[in-house]
């Protein structure tokens, strides 16, 4: 008690005291246990980025930024296909001549962006991807469908590319997303 009223009046050494006997009541208490935090659930945009990322790492003719998925229009096709800025795009095509990104697809965090010749872009949800059946017809045009024909995959360079290696890139992506 007299170490209070010395520390107040200014004694250096009562006040030392004091505060080491603060410390030592402190160090008595028990802490409170720490809370974990709680392990968040991913959304359904996260799963499917994390699956759009593992497919493209086992379909090694796929290549973000390479040969067909060239990444040097990426602007206009985000123009085009109406993605927003907030979107991370995955894997994008321009399926134009001249790579005006007028028409193409990308598959981005948001979902799935699509815009074919003279069409206004269609976005479908990654929740309509798992929901709907893929649908694919062996006529021009060739492209990758929903079984609500909207399409996801606007993509005419080269008909046997998207039947032997878009085609199951695309089954497969759904298969995965369907199991998760």
């Amino acid at each position: 008690l007299w170490y209070g009223r010395a520390g107040k009046q200014g004694h250096e050494k009562a006040a030392a005291a004091l505060k080491r006997l603060r410390l030592k009541e402190r160090e008595k208490k028990p802490k409170p246990p720490e809370e974990k935090p709680k392990a968040k659930t991913p959304t359904l945009d996260e799963l499917a980025v994390a699956a759009v990322k593992a497919e493209l790492a086992r379909h090694a003719e796929i290549t973000k930024g390479a040969g067909v998925f060239s990444e040097v229009s990426l602007d206009q096709l985000r123009l085009y296909l109406k993605i927003p800025p907030r979107a991370d795009v995955l894997l994008a095509h321009d399926d134009t001549w001249l790579k005006s990104g007028k028409n193409g697809f990308a598959l981005a965090s948001l979902g799935i962006y699509c815009r074919e010749f003279f069409v206004p872009p269609v976005f479908t949800s990654w929740d309509a991807f798992i929901r709907l059946d893929l649908k694919y017809l062996d006529r021009f045009p060739y492209n990758i469908y929903l079984s609500d024909d909207s399409t996801i995959c606007y993509f005419t360079a080269d008909k046997k590319f998207l039947k032997s290696v878009l085609l199951p890139f695309w089954k497969d992506l759904q298969k995965r997303l369907r199991a998760d």
